[in-house]
């Protein structure tokens, strides 16, 4: 489901359509690897890792540098850090389900709602 071409285009599809997004850093954007981060203030971003050589995903909501929310991806095995306690690995059935971009991004709009974060 997941690679750096599949997730690049879901990227922009979502910027296109948010207002939330202030500012776009691509820290590295190869055949097979990309970092990328999209602000929604200037403390307030969304990491998008991908490694195909790996089939590593990370997408990591960061607040004042700490991991607030993510959901990530190793060998094909998917894991969940929740708002409640971003450390501990959700490994439930929700918490192993396969996402893409757009539908963390949906998650995130609903837990920076919920913490008043805009």
């Amino acid at each position: 489901m997941n690679s750096v071409d599949f997730i690049w285009q879901e990227i922009a599809e979502v910027q296109s359509g948010s207002y939330l997004i202030i500012r776009t850093e691509i820290l590295e954007h190869e055949k097979s690897f990309l970092k990328v981060r999209l602000y929604l203030k200037d403390e307030l971003y969304i990491q998008i890792y991908r490694n195909d050589d790996y089939n590593t995903t990370n997408f990591v909501l960061v607040l004042h540098d700490e991991r607030i929310y993510a959901r990530d991806e190793v060998r094909k095995k998917w894991h969940r850090h929740q708002e409640s306690n971003p450390q501990i690995h959700d490994t439930t059935s929700e918490g192993k389900r396969n996402i893409n971009f757009k539908e963390f991004f949906e998650e995130v709009k609903t837990i920076i709602y919920k913490m008043k974060l805009v």
